[in-house]
């Protein structure tokens, strides 16, 4: 099954921050949408988020109205360790919990909190996909938006970056 992945920063890595109220992030919400439904008619039915707030969890949910619509489409959250979200507010862990409850499948890729646990979150999402979907300024310097793409283009790996200011869309080998 075709697979994709999802990286993106987090949200004070936007203008807007945590504000989803604000036209850029609803436009930007649009365009990962947007993303989502034009790969699923290329044929990817299966997609991997990192649960992590903004990107991922907004891909997610874009994911999760598309499997409304489309039953054969699969949602697979992959964590970096339990209690990813401890730091979180009540909002955020109750949004969290309601993504990971709806997906097909969760994986937690280590036992417990370690320096690393990201990287290898972002390693396996790549390693088990076909194609990234990134939203992602390369202009804020080191991330692990920046490791995740950096981790696909080393592989090879086709690349659809969005960019977070413009909202224009690269492809790289898609």
């Amino acid at each position: 099954m075709k697979t994709c992945s999802f990286t993106g920063h987090r949200p004070e890595g936007f203008t807007f921050g945590y504000d989803e109220e604000n036209p850029a992030c609803k436009a930007l919400k649009i365009v990962i949408r947007s993303q989502i439904y034009s790969l699923y008619e290329m044929g990817y039915k299966r997609f991997i988020t990192g649960c992590a707030l903004g990107v991922d969890i907004w891909a997610g949910e874009a994911v999760l109205d598309l499997r409304r619509l489309n039953k054969d489409v699969k949602l697979i959250g992959a964590i970096p360790f339990k209690g990813q979200d401890n730091g979180w507010t009540e909002e955020q862990k109750e949004r969290y919990a309601a993504l990971l409850n709806n997906c097909d499948e969760v994986v937690t890729v280590c036992k417990k909190f370690n320096k690393g646990a990201f990287y290898v979150r972002d390693r396996y999402m790549v390693d088990n996909a076909d194609v990234v979907l990134a939203v992602y300024d390369s202009s804020k310097g080191f991330s692990g938006t920046g490791y995740t793409v950096r981790y696909a283009m080393s592989r090879d790996m086709p690349v659809i970056i969005i960019d977070p200011e413009t909202f224009e869309v690269t492809r790289r080998n898609v």
